[in-house]
């Protein structure tokens, strides 16, 4: 996404380093000329997964006073199957601690995977269930979450 002033940041999931299974948010931004910003998150990048087993980022955006907004999913263990998360970075790249949202539409995976802004609320959609031949589950289904932060 491009944010104001011509920043570029790039939001995605990244393998912890020397960790076989721990999948982490990241996010990183670059200048107009390409280069990665030091004065956003540690040295232009940050990866956090919020003491969580696995994050997952789905897709990110700016919101008008210029924070960063993501959604995506977390595991909270190696049993999770995955719930929406929606969470918010500081202009510099830090957690915004006052604001991060974890929804369990039902006990199968839930996946956010688009946002958008409604006016002052977000608007995040994905897929919600998981069909598996050990379930009664009827598949996957679309799930919709609207927060006010």
């Amino acid at each position: 996404m491009v944010t104001e002033g011509a920043n570029i940041v790039v939001v995605g999931t990244a393998q912890r380093p020397g960790k076989v299974r721990e999948h982490v948010l990241a996010l990183a931004r670059f200048n107009g000329n390409g280069e990665r910003d030091p004065s956003f998150g540690e040295g232009g990048a940050l990866l956090t997964n919020f003491g969580a087993f696995n994050t997952y980022a789905g897709e990110g955006l700016s919101d008008p006073v210029g924070r960063i907004v993501v959604a995506g999913h977390i595991e909270s263990d190696a049993q999770s199957p995955g719930d929406f998360l929606v969470t918010r970075f500081t202009r510099d790249g830090q957690p915004d601690v006052g604001f991060r949202e974890v929804t369990d539409f039902r006990d199968a995976a839930d996946q956010a995977q688009a946002i958008a802004l409604q006016g002052d609320r977000i608007v995040v959609a994905g897929t919600v269930g998981d069909r598996t031949p050990e379930s009664d589950d009827v598949g996957p289904a679309i799930g919709v979450a609207r927060y006010r932060p």
